[in-house]
């Protein structure tokens, strides 16, 4: 009894970045325009970028909850996140503000957590 609750324990982790990423691809999908002035000015496409990485976080949330794609999904989850941490500094450094929030001093605290979600995901591989 004792090691079959520490099992499902152990997948809180998990499960729990896949609800974070499931939920932020519905909020790409559903309001893509809060993320528009995240995007630098030049890059092209904004709109498409955003409704594509809706999509890519809804696959990469199905590839962490199946065992088989798990390893390969959590390293692809990790570099995504890397990618996105020059994003959350352009949003900290210029002040952006990000879903109502304005303080700069919480937007660099966002930019400092997307290291949590980078080693989070890292440590997803062997689980």
């Amino acid at each position: 009894m004792g090691i079959k609750i520490l099992n499902t324990l152990s997948k809180v982790p998990l499960f729990g970045l896949a609800v974070i990423l499931s939920t932020a691809g519905v909020i790409h999908l559903l309001d893509p325009y809060s993320f528009i002035d995240a995007i630098p000015n030049f890059v092209p496409k904004k709109l498409e970028l955003i409704f594509w990485t809706g999509i890519l976080e809804f696959l990469l949330a199905a590839g962490l909850v199946f065992k088989f794609s798990r390893p390969w999904t959590s390293i692809i989850t990790t570099f995504y996140f890397t990618l996105l941490l020059p994003v959350h500094i352009y949003v900290s450094w210029y002040a952006i503000p990000m879903f109502g929030v304005h303080d700069q001093a919480l937007l660099w605290g966002r930019t400092a957590f997307q290291l949590v979600f980078i080693a989070w995901a890292w440590s997803l591989r062997k689980v």
